[in-house]
């Protein structure tokens, strides 16, 4: 029996709180099915990721949950089971190499072998099996539709499992020729879970691969020279000074965005030199005026600090990654 966390309710909830359960008795307008044996409340939201997820597991008792499921599962709020669109992705499960279950609406399997390492518990739903966190970061990148929906997604992954990025090279390594992998290893220079969103992981993708910039910083501590605090940026290229900052929608909200102007102005006002984006400026094929502003921008950047007569800023060094 799998029951959703109180936050999950949104209304009146009949007596006994159960969210899912296999029992053909419950019927009526507070109870419906999302899949078959599965009885489900109808005061939770179908459509939520969790939702989905715990209603998957009560319809596959006993199989492992993969991919974006076992990722969220795993406290990854960002791999919420939607595309970048909004449109439902379905729930994967992992029924093994052999595993006979077929797919059913909402639900598609992944059909490779797993070890008895690649299987957990779920966290807050010991009854759940889902694959580990390594096998999940390997499952979402090699499952991603393009190598800049990978990085974002494996950043996502790596940032709240610590799964060290070296032990995903070397579990990708050892499965040369399972699907997807070449994706995973193209990821795999460009991750790094500094980064606090997946857009923000867009916008760096954009910054290597698109503009063909160095290897940026990923929102480190930016101090003035008297140790006060400018901001933490969300690419920052050390040697030119360029600053990238993305605004997502909560930077359009009146307290946030005065707060950026600061920001912005203080990094100008010490020899930085900034360039915005936003959703839009970081997907393909939209992202053409963003490359071209972030070129100019370096090459703004570089002059500006050629005429610098010494610096107004640091990066501790504790903070710098090689």
């Amino acid at each position: 029996m799998l029951s959703l966390p109180d936050e999950a309710f949104t209304g009146p909830w009949p007596s006994s709180r159960e969210t899912f359960v296999r029992d053909r008795s419950r019927t009526g307008p507070l109870w419906s099915h999302p899949h078959r044996g599965v009885t489900q409340s109808v005061l939770v939201d179908a459509d939520a990721g969790l939702t989905r997820v715990l209603a998957a597991a009560a319809a596959l008792p006993g199989v492992p949950l993969g991919t974006w499921a076992a990722a969220l599962l795993h406290g990854v709020p960002d791999l919420d089971g939607t595309t970048w669109a909004g449109e439902l992705l379905d729930v994967v499960f992992c029924p093994g190499r052999s595993g006979a279950r077929a797919p059913r609406p909402g639900l598609r399997p992944l059909r490779s072998t797993l070890t008895d390492a690649d299987v957990v518990a779920a966290p807050d739903y010991p009854d759940i099996p889902i694959t580990s966190a390594l096998r999940t970061a390997f499952d979402v990148g090699r499952m991603a539709p393009s190598l800049p929906a990978a990085v974002a997604d494996l950043d996502a992954v790596l940032r709240v499992t610590q799964v060290p990025v070296p032990d995903l090279a070397q579990y990708a390594a050892e499965r040369p020729g399972w699907k997807g992998v070449p994706r995973v290893r193209a990821a795999l220079p460009l991750l790094d879970p500094r980064a606090a969103s997946r857009p923000e992981s867009l916008m760096r993708v954009v910054w290597r691969l698109d503009a063909d910039l160095p290897p940026p910083q990923v929102n480190v501590p930016v101090c003035a020279n008297d140790g006060t605090l400018l901001g933490k940026p969300d690419l920052l290229d050390v040697e030119s000074g360029l600053v990238a900052e993305f605004d997502g929608a909560h930077h359009r909200q009146a307290d946030q965005h005065a707060d950026d102007n600061v920001r912005e102005e203080l990094f100008e006002a010490h020899g930085l030199t900034v360039v915005r984006a936003m959703f839009r400026d970081v997907r393909s094929p939209f992202n053409s005026g963003l490359v071209a502003r972030l070129r100019t921008g370096y090459r703004r950047a570089v002059r500006a600090t050629e005429r610098q007569d010494g610096r107004s800023w640091f990066v501790p060094p504790s903070h710098l990654k090689g």
